[in-house]
């Protein structure tokens, strides 16, 4: 839920240097393609297969898609919610601009490591016995 959560929020705002108000802001989902989402539905899933079931690689497989899900947050999201440069605020006029990360960059992340937290412990801990 929270990797669906967080492609429905805001990723990071870009300001110029000399003034307090975005400029522009960018939504988590439209940074990425909104690749998030199918990682979500396809854990949930596999949680719920593996719950059923009691799946041994389900678990395995959702520590996978919390592991492309952190790389998606780190290699894609975070190089744009941290950089600056110069834009353009008129015809004949550039001014430095950087951009922050907001919460959909912390929710991502966060839901992220969950998945991987959550893949390694349905990995490791002893399965309950059959009924």
């Amino acid at each position: 839920m929270l990797l669906v959560a967080a492609e429905l929020t805001t990723l990071y705002v870009v300001r110029v240097a000399t003034s307090a108000i975005p400029i522009k802001s960018v939504a988590t989902g439209s940074n990425h393609a909104y690749a998030l989402i199918p990682i979500a539905v396809l854990a949930a899933a596999l949680a719920w297969d593996g719950w059923r079931t009691g799946s041994r690689p389900a678990p395995v497989a959702i520590g996978a898609l919390g592991v492309i899900a952190l790389l998606i947050a780190l290699l894609v999201d975070l190089p744009n919610a941290h950089a600056t440069g110069l834009i353009a605020t008129s015809a004949t006029h550039s001014e430095t601009a950087g951009s922050s990360p907001r919460a959909g960059f912390y929710i991502e992340t966060l839901g992220a490591v969950m998945l991987v937290i959550a893949g390694v412990s349905g990995f490791l801990l002893p399965r309950s016995p059959e009924r």
